[in-house]
């Protein structure tokens, strides 16, 4: 079962590196949805070929952000996948939580950092998988939405391997705040995060729509 090496251990970005805190201040709660796709070469046993199958796999997150530095996360996802993918074993219902935390505009060119922790295991606990990592961004120059460039290097610990993996995630989040009332500048904003994750020569997509309400 050569494939499943190729398949990206991408899962734990449905949810642990979300960055809608780069465009906040304040304290507030967010609702997440996203999409994880892939394209693997399957071998099919009935014919002795190898046949192209699009792989995807969705997940909710629920966060809570303190003062636009710090968060804490929810997730739940659940795995259809017969394959395998995604580096899941087997198909199930996962859960998982984590936190997140912002260094924003230092040194002279206005870095922003990020630290993050996660932790995943099926509902039965038969496999949990844990990981850390580190982000930078900067913010792009931009006359309509607001938005930022972000590369995460994170290490990922499955408790069915012995080694480490190590990805990249690049993403391009950007902000769309909700038109105002009456003048009143509106609380809720709208955030859309289109990523590529690389892991060794394998590159994968994924796409996140948050809905975000400031406090």
């Amino acid at each position: 079962m050569n494939y499943l090496k190729s398949i990206s251990i991408i899962v734990l970005l449905s949810s642990l590196f979300p960055l809608e805190l780069l465009f906040f201040e304040s304290s507030g709660v967010l609702i997440q949805s996203k999409v994880i796709g892939d394209m693997e070469s399957i071998y099919n046993e009935n014919t002795s070929e190898y046949e192209r199958e699009g792989l995807n796999l969705n997940s909710i997150n629920l966060s809570f952000y303190i003062k636009g530095n710090h968060r804490i996360d929810f997730k739940y996802l659940k795995n259809y996948d017969k394959y395998s993918g995604f580096n899941l074993p087997f198909p199930s219902e996962y859960l998982g939580f984590g936190t997140q935390h912002f260094l924003k505009n230092k040194t002279s060119l206005k870095l922003n950092f990020s630290f993050f922790i996660d932790y995943l295991l099926d509902k039965k606990d038969l496999f949990n998988k844990a990981s850390l990592g580190f982000g930078v961004s900067k913010k792009n120059d931009s006359k309509d939405f607001e938005s930022f460039t972000d590369v995460l290097f994170f290490l990922e610990k499955r408790s069915d391997m012995d080694d480490f993996d190590f990805l990249i995630q690049v993403s391009y989040p950007i902000s769309m705040q909700v038109l105002p009332q009456n003048n009143n500048p509106s609380k809720v904003f709208y955030v859309v995060n289109p990523s590529l994750i690389i892991n060794q020569k394998d590159i994968y997509y994924s796409l996140a729509f948050s809905i975000c309400r400031n406090f």
